[in-house]
């Protein structure tokens, strides 16, 4: 067994120490990268209208910019003049809705044979603000015409809509319900409301109750993408047919379809998936039906699918008919919420967006957090010019590995390392002449 001397306790420490110490060296250098015009691989001119100074302009990426950039459009770059980037904030506008409800009671509720079902709601008081009411009853399956009405004395009365139709179509066997018994009216304070349910030759409904409400909304607005039908497929074992379309771009951000067909009187369950360009899918929506129905009873249709927001190019839309003929699906449309960049332009100043750098980092900029005390509406509206190869950008500077895109720093590691190796050597053999024994 060989004896443990201090010069073996050093080789020890250099052995388990000096690797540890070139990876945090490497890792650290690879994590200072500046901006460079040379990793963006894409540019599009940004025409600015007249503006004041600090004036806030609002700019749509177009799909060639969800394609070009990175997943979530992370390595966007505003450019005033030649190098001299401009903060600038993605804004998303999903809409917003508030629904405040109030306690009424319900009274005079009756029918008229082969005419309509009535009832009136209390409110309690005038001078309250409301525009919906919602009808409760136990009925299922039918489609009836519904007039409102409103008064503050319950004697004279105004019409506040009429014509508008309430619905329920419900499948016991599968467990389904597309229900909106909600009547929707301009703002009122009246503080009687007096139903009207057309029910001709139907039974009438079995009215248990109303709830009205305040509701202010405010909808999102949305884009709308062509998808053309890439691929067909039919799977005759599982009784379902599959349908690819295609958005001819990735990473448009897409929250609904909707298909056209020719066909009525049908219903069926319908799963989605989506993906880039890769073979394998990705799950969507596990579950969501499509129906079309023109009966006596009942005459509606549901052909749009809702889904979380997703940015696949291909999305993949199965079909499960059971033992009915495929549905013939002729075409779709599919829409998303868009996305606007908002920066503030100098007058006179020329701007360009860069993208197209898969390495860049999100940024974070102060405007984030001065935006909600701007004014943000009816903002000038900047546009995009056609997209152009960025004459700066170079593919293998950009796309190398960072080892040989930055061998001068690879080089100064090494020897900086090897000096302070030689260094501490240096030291460890001066201090084991003291205490090792002299040679025999």
């Amino acid at each position: 067994m060989s004896k443990y001397t201090p010069f073996k306790g050093w080789l020890i420490v250099l052995r388990v120490a000096l690797p540890a110490a070139l990876v945090s060296l490497l890792a650290l250098s690879s994590a200072a990268a500046d901006f460079s015009l040379e990793d963006w691989q894409f540019v599009k001119s940004i025409s600015v209208p007249d503006v004041a100074e600090g004036d806030l302009v609002e700019v749509v990426p177009d799909p060639e910019v969800f394609s070009g950039a990175a997943p979530g459009l992370a390595d966007l770059r505003i450019v005033q003049g030649n190098e001299r980037e401009v903060p600038y904030q993605v804004v998303v506008e999903r809409g917003s809705r508030e629904r405040r409800a109030f306690p009424v009671t319900i009274r005079d509720l009756g029918f008229v044979p082969d005419q309509f079902s009535t009832f009136v709601a209390d409110l309690g008081e005038s001078g309250l603000f409301h525009n919906e009411i919602e009808v409760s009853t136990s009925s299922q399956n039918f489609q009836r015409d519904v007039m409102v009405e409103g008064s503050n004395d319950a004697k004279t009365w105004a019409v506040l809509q009429e014509g508008t139709r309430i619905f329920d179509f419900s499948l016991k066997e599968r467990d389904f319900t597309a229900r909106n018994t909600r009547v929707r009216y301009p703002e009122s304070t009246a503080r009687f409301l007096r139903v009207k349910i057309t029910n001709a030759e139907e039974d009438p409904l079995n009215l248990t109750g109303a709830s009205v409400f305040s509701v202010s909304e405010t909808l999102a607005e949305e884009a709308s993408y062509p998808a053309s039908i890439s691929e067909r497929t039919e799977d005759t074992a599982k009784r379902r047919n599959l349908i690819v379309f295609d958005l001819g771009n990735r990473g448009l951000p897409t929250n609904r379809l909707t298909i056209q067909t020719p066909q009525v009187n049908f219903y069926r369950e319908v799963t989605l998936e989506g993906t880039g360009d890769a073979p394998s899918w990705s799950l969507i929506q596990r579950s969501g039906v499509l129906y079309s129905y023109d009966t006596p009873k009942f005459v509606g249709d549901q052909l749009t699918l809702s889904y979380p927001e997703t940015t696949f190019r291909y999305l993949r839309l199965t079909v499960n008919n059971e033992d009915n003929p495929l549905l013939p699906i002729e075409g779709v449309e599919v829409f998303g919420v868009p996305r606007k960049l908002l920066f503030q332009a100098q007058p006179g100043a020329s701007y360009k967006l860069y993208y197209g750098n898969p390495e860049a980092r999100t940024l974070s900029y102060e405007l984030e957090r001065i935006l909600p005390f701007l004014e943000t509406e009816n903002l000038p509206v900047g546009t995009l010019g056609p997209q152009r190869n960025n004459q700066a950008f170079k593919v293998e500077r950009s796309r190398l590995p960072f080892s040989e895109r930055y061998t001068w720093l690879i080089t100064v590691v090494v020897v900086v390392a090897a000096i302070a190796v030689a260094l501490l050597l240096f030291g460890v053999v001066r201090k084991a002449k003291k205490v090792l024994p002299p040679p025999n």
